[in-house]
């Protein structure tokens, strides 16, 4: 069963990029990634560029996209505000990951967004664990 996100990315030209993850976008699996593996600014955006993808592995190269992997359209919606990027919702989502400021945050569904940090993801890893 899917659990879908989406990541949106406050990119170096102050627009703010947002595509659709399909698989595993819960906090402890897209939400790890995210927080370990593009933790830069070059990599948050090297990772909107692809667009939309099926499933997020550790690396771009391991992901696989909807455009580069599947032959799908190139999705990445373009906004100037975060509001505009935030109200895009073209897909029922459960999970958002926000880039903004030098760091990952995230949230489930309408929960307030959490500014990620090593401590809360390890949190996340060992709820998942517990249920």
């Amino acid at each position: 069963m899917a659990t879908p996100a989406r990541i949106i990315v406050h990119c170096s030209d102050a627009k703010w990029r947002n595509i659709y993850l399909h698989f595993d976008g819960h906090l402890c699996a897209a939400g790890a990634k995210l927080h370990h593996h593009y933790s830069t600014q070059r990599a948050a955006e090297a990772l909107v560029a692809m667009g939309g993808l099926s499933s997020l592995a550790q690396t771009l190269a391991s992901s696989e996209f909807f455009n580069r992997d599947l032959g799908r359209k190139l999705e990445i919606l373009t906004r100037v505000t975060l509001d505009q990027a935030w109200a895009d919702d073209e897909h029922d989502v459960a999970y958002t990951y926000l880039w903004h400021d030098g760091a990952w945050h995230g949230n489930e569904s309408c929960e307030p967004m959490l500014r990620f940090n090593d401590a809360l993801i390890a949190g996340f890893s060992a709820d998942e664990a517990a249920s």
